[in-house]
């Protein structure tokens, strides 16, 4: 069976594929058109799925979509409806909004919004678009299916990862109008226990701070996560109040204290948290200790919020494995002390695209072992986006002004220059899928030297107080890192052993912490080749690992895309497949690199 999975018409669309049981490739739109977190129909990440299958799109089966849709119209106008009402019966401020854009612009009166069901009729629309933009030639096949947005979710996490059985807890802004799910499976039974509604929705709370502090919702909820080191949680009292655990310890949002939606569509936010929280920060504006402990106080009630569901699960299913997605899932520090608390789980899988990205695959995977259940779909690796030949990086780089050679071997090469406090960007093999780079679109620099991480920021165009991720050995997180257990996808934040943390500087945040990825030989062994070489020249089995991007864009994809980030930003070198390139031809001149052999271990 071929079936391909699709996110799109939100935000951050993607595409995947699966042909029989095996996950083919997947990748992100924004990857392609580098609008960052696009919601337009992924078209390019669908040729490219469709390409590395072999298939024409008249040869798949079933296409997936990562929401709940019907083919009839007042099915779909029924659910846009049941949203609308939430929006608009929790939100006379949005009222006022929405007539005063009538009045600015009259058209807006009967242009679908997306905060009054705009979505659904969007969605509604998705069979008609999707058959134009693949040049369908029957209306019967490929069969068109809508899957429930929180059931797309556990296709892309407990049934890819490998488990017999798990408890599953997806939690996000919302999916349809369900905004957490808590669930069992066993095989590819999956049986729900408990789901949560509109309003109460811990992505939602997480995302209106997340604007309040001055950022993008939808998009910087890990800055908030990374700023809420800093802080002390002397606001706790208001989101206790906020976000009140029941006794059954699920949650309920007090809305009439924080409206999502006002904060999503106006900007704006209620007088009783004004009250509490102080004014608002201005994009842009000076970052303070009062901003710094509200993001402390938000982060510790989600973490309370999650360990409190995660104990409801634990009481309701006998695993000793637990499966998280959603939004949500993205936050490494919640998913750290829930690996850390919940000592019945001997595992806790993330996967490496928790939130809406990850759902177009989900979405496939979920019809895939629905159709047949016997059916346990194989997940190689997060490595399944584009990869390009020597040839297509010497075309590239042969077409800019940079001054290129081949290397002799280029981990050895890199491995060097590090050591030597070079910062460079590498470019290896198939690009990485979800938002971490683990070690194929990456900026790597010598976690040793304390002035490093802001270097890196400033070359970023990052707050200098971000923090930047180590990648280790996998078996070696024991010596380095408090907490046991992997970390493959950087879904872990993990406590660093004290008397290591000057050694990795640049990695560890201000509570001593770092959100690590662990490598192992068989998911990279380039990467896990270059990480072996520094560790015999320096000792240190670490590298500091961050995207390969501007602030604000996508992760580079292509080899031009590497090539023209690279020529913006202030990094030393670009290693590019078997290429090294610099932007001065002195750089590579002198570039003082000591060819020894190497152990067989990194032959390949």
């Amino acid at each position: 069976m071929n079936v391909l999975g699709i996110s799109s018409f939100f935000h951050d669309s993607a595409a995947a594929i699966i042909v029989g049981d095996q996950v083919i490739a997947a990748a992100e739109e924004e990857r392609f058109t580098r609008e960052k977190h696009t919601g337009r129909f992924p078209k390019c990440a669908i040729d490219y799925c469709l390409t590395e299958a072999g298939l024409d799109p008249n040869e798949l089966d079933i296409i997936a979509l990562f929401i709940d849709i019907s083919p009839n119209s007042l099915q779909a106008l029924k659910q846009g409806l049941r949203i609308s009402r939430f929006w608009l019966s929790a939100n006379p401020f949005f009222i006022r909004r929405m007539l005063a854009c009538a009045f600015a612009n009259p058209a807006s009166l009967i242009r679908p919004s997306s905060a009054i069901g705009g979505p659904a009729i969007q969605l509604y629309r998705w069979a008609k678009t999707t058959r134009r933009e693949l040049n369908l030639k029957s209306a019967n096949k490929p069969v068109l299916v809508g899957v429930p947005h929180h059931l797309a979710h556990i296709g892309g996490s407990y049934l890819i990862s490998g488990f017999d059985d798990a408890a599953i807890l997806v939690a996000d802004q919302r999916g349809e109008y369900i905004t957490t799910t808590l669930a069992t499976g066993r095989g590819s039974q999956i049986d729900i226990i408990e789901n949560l509604f509109l309003p109460d929705s811990l992505g939602s709370l997480y995302g209106s701070i997340t604007a309040f502090l001055g950022f993008l919702m939808l998009s910087d909820e890990g800055k908030v996560m990374g700023l809420s080191s800093y802080g002390r949680p002397r606001y706790e009292h208001t989101f206790r109040r906020l976000l009140p655990i029941t006794d059954d310890g699920l949650f309920k949002l007090d809305t009439t204290f924080l409206d999502f939606s006002l904060a999503a569509y106006t900007g704006s936010f209620p007088s009783p948290l004004l009250q509490e929280l102080g004014s608002a920060r201005n994009p842009g504006a000076p970052i303070d200790a009062r901003h710094a402990d509200i993001a402390r106080s938000l982060q510790n009630r989600l973490e309370e919020a999650l360990l409190s569901l995660c104990r409801y699960l634990a009481r309701q299913v006998d695993t000793s494995y637990l499966c998280m997605a959603g939004g949500i899932g993205l936050n490494s520090v919640a998913n750290g002390r829930i690996a850390r608390q919940m000592a019945g789980w001997n595992q806790v899988f993330v996967p490496p695209s928790p939130g809406d990205p990850g759902s177009a695959l989900g979405a496939a995977v979920w019809v895939a072992s629905q159709s047949d259940g016997d059916l346990r779909i194989k997940f190689p690796s997060p490595y399944l986006g584009p990869a390009f030949t020597d040839a297509d990086c010497q075309k590239a780089l042969g077409s800019s002004r940079l001054h290129f050679t081949r290397c002799m071997d280029v981990v050895d090469t890199a491995a060097q220059l590090l050591e030597k406090g070079k910062v460079l960007g590498w470019f290896q093999g198939r690009m990485e899928f979800g938002p971490r780079a683990l070690g194929n679109r990456s900026i790597l620099a010598d976690p040793r030297r304390r002035e490093t991480k802001d270097k890196i920021n400033i070359i970023k165009g990052r707050e200098l107080w971000r923090p930047l991720a180590p990648s280790i050995l996998s078996d070696r997180v024991a010596e380095w890192f408090v907490e046991p257990g992997d970390s493959p996808y950087m879904s872990f934040v993990k406590t660093v052993r004290p008397e290591k943390a000057d050694q990795i500087a640049a990695c560890v945040h201000v509570d001593g912490t770092a959100r690590l990825q662990t490598v192992s030989f068989e998911t990279n062994p380039l990467y896990y080749g270059l990480l072996s070489r520094f560790e015999q020249l320096t000792g240190i089995p670490i590298l500091l690992n961050t995207s390969f991007n501007r602030a604000g864009e996508p992760i580079v994809c292509t080899p031009q895309d590497a090539v023209g980030t690279f020529s913006r930003m202030d990094l030393d070198y670009l290693i590019l497949g078997d290429f090294i390139a610099a932007k001065h031809a002195v750089d590579l001149t002198n570039i003082g690199i000591r060819h020894t052999p190497r152990p067989p271990l990194f032959l390949g």
